[in-house]
């Protein structure tokens, strides 16, 4: 088990953060956009078709 320094141990921290922000940001754009009824009709059409319903 590799011990990592204080300085690894920020940077990814760093990243962590930095990618959850992102990650906020952009379905916050989704949202704006109003995308979500498109996700979730997609999602609904995926899933029955995995069933042989649709």
């Amino acid at each position: 088990m590799k011990i990592y320094s204080k300085d690894k141990k920020s940077l990814i921290l760093s990243i962590k953060i930095g990618l959850l922000i992102l990650s906020l940001v952009l379905v916050t754009i989704g949202m704006y956009k109003e995308e979500t009824h498109l996700v979730l009709n997609k999602g609904i059409r995926i899933c029955l078709e995995c069933v042989g319903i649709g």
